[in-house]
């Protein structure tokens, strides 16, 4: 029984759960939505297994969802408000940090990587050319 002065929270929780079944996985007893279609609408773990063992593989699902909950926090940590000062504090951290590198400092590193003759990616290519509209040359 919940302890709420109103139930229709939980009730419309139950119905989520208990109501449409259209998403689950087809496999008897299983908690999972469907992922994989091939005639079957089955979870990712059920397809992956032979259909002798989809009981013991639907109990090892139904676990896993138990032991999640059962780790999970009854009552989340509450995040401690910053005061003002905090705030400035950390903004002036991010703050020197941008000024240590600029936020586009990877382009400058890649250009001093490619005159320095060093092999640079396809990616790393594209990157570099898109940032400085230069096509490098390949080494």
């Amino acid at each position: 029984m919940s302890t709420y002065r109103s139930q229709v929270r939980d009730q419309r929780i139950a119905d989520d759960f208990l109501g449409d079944s259209s998403l689950n996985c087809s496999a008897n007893g299983c908690p999972n939505r469907w992922s994989v279609d091939a005639g079957t609408r089955l979870c990712t773990a059920h397809a992956g297994a032979q259909h002798h063992d989809w009981e013991r593989v639907s109990y090892e699902q139904r676990s896993a969802v138990t032991e999640r909950a059962m780790r999970r926090p009854a009552h989340p940590t509450p995040i401690r408000p910053m005061s003002n000062a905090e705030k400035v504090a950390t903004l002036r951290n991010l703050a020197d940090v941008f000024k240590a590198k600029p936020p586009r400092g990877w382009v400058a590193d890649l250009q001093a990587k490619k005159d320095a003759g060093a092999y640079l990616t396809h990616a790393q290519r594209t990157m570099l050319r898109d940032a400085t509209g230069i096509q490098p040359e390949l080494p």
